[in-house]
């Protein structure tokens, strides 16, 4: 530290005991010296004579330099940084501590988010599953009154039609035995027609050839049937694996989708080949179903309830469903555990 007159010639010069000269940079202040003059006035309201200064005056009468040594500059500088230091070190303590609560309570409301979807993703596979064995089952009661009921009248009626038939042989005269019997055979060609008609409806309802044949049958006779149906486009099935002791759920599903997976390429695709191929690796029972016909778009909500039902019903046994469509054809892969959950 100096002390400076007016004109900076040194007066005083202090020095601290800290090692190393000081600095070049200096802190200088000037030393100001501020007079205030008050002038009384006469008795009779004059100033006095030698007044003439009034008010304040400021002057400079020196200068104050001071100089830091770097070890106290590097100290002060140090404790500085230390303080900010902690004051860092105790914001990121406090942030920290503030994101982990936080996380905790996101990691709660993620994880209890998570259990309801699963929760509501496995009540509507449990729903789809109850809603597809009901329908399955009101289909087999509606299969069971036509075959038992409705078919057995008509055969009944087409045997009564055929008797007519015969007794019209002794009516006289011969135009009415013939008129007779003419419509006694219409009647019988009526009532075989609509027997055919419930049997492909029973078919249709509940495939007994499922019952009778298994999986591996029922879709072989399908597929042979839609291919002598259908001439412009060739039908063909490839099984693989042994399918006895399936579940009844695993087999109607397959056949299901199956029978859908067909008649939509009957119905749009245009095709001129397509194939079935139904195997079975361990546990899991694979199913592909592919054409060569124009295609669509999958993801098109005009897709069609055939694509979604097929969809839900796999889903419903917890497999996995797959489609790819293009101009070039369609390709179904549909994977079902044999032991559904």
């Amino acid at each position: 530290m100096a002390l400076f007159d007016a004109k900076r010639r040194p007066l005083l010069r202090s020095q601290g005991k800290a090692a190393g000269g000081p600095e070049a940079r200096y802190y200088e202040a000037p030393v100001v010296k501020r007079l205030i003059w008050v002038s009384a006035q006469a008795p009779d309201g004059t100033p006095p004579a030698g007044s003439a200064r009034q008010g304040m005056t400021t002057e400079t009468v020196g200068y104050l330099q001071v100089r830091m040594a770097p070890g106290a500059l590097l100290r002060a500088q140090a404790r500085r940084f230390q303080i900010e230091l902690l004051v860092a070190c105790a914001g990121l303590l406090l942030c920290g501590a503030v994101s982990f609560r936080l996380s905790q309570g996101f990691d709660t409301s993620l994880q209890a988010s998570l259990t309801a979807l699963r929760e509501a993703d496995a009540a509507k596979r449990h729903l789809l599953r109850r809603v597809n064995t009901a329908v399955e089952e009101e289909r087999r009661s509606i299969a069971l009154e036509i075959h038992d009921e409705l078919n057995a009248v008509l055969i009944a009626a087409r045997l009564e039609s055929q008797r007519i038939a015969a007794l019209a042989r002794d009516v006289q005269p011969a135009a009415s035995a013939e008129d007779i019997g003419r419509r006694a055979q219409t009647i019988t060609r009526l009532t075989l027609g609509l027997y055919n008609s419930g049997r492909a409806l029973v078919r249709r309802l509940r495939p007994e050839v499922l019952d009778m044949l298994g999986l591996r049958g029922a879709v072989d006779e399908m597929v042979r049937q839609v291919d002598a149906s259908h001439a412009g486009c060739r039908f063909d099935v490839r099984v693989d694996g042994d399918f006895d002791g399936l579940g009844p759920e695993v087999a109607i599903t397959a056949y299901r989708v199956i029978q859908e997976a067909l008649s939509n390429i009957v119905k749009h695709a245009q095709a001129r080949q397509a194939t079935v191929v139904l195997a079975r690796h361990a546990e899991r029972l694979h199913i592909t179903v592919s054409d060569d016909g124009r295609g669509f778009d999958a993801a098109s909500r005009q897709a069609g309830i055939g694509v979604a039902g097929m969809r839900e019903r796999v889903q419903a046994l917890d497999g996995n469903f797959e489609i790819a469509s293009h101009a070039g054809g369609t390709r179904i892969v549909i994977e079902l555990p044999l032991q559904a959950a």
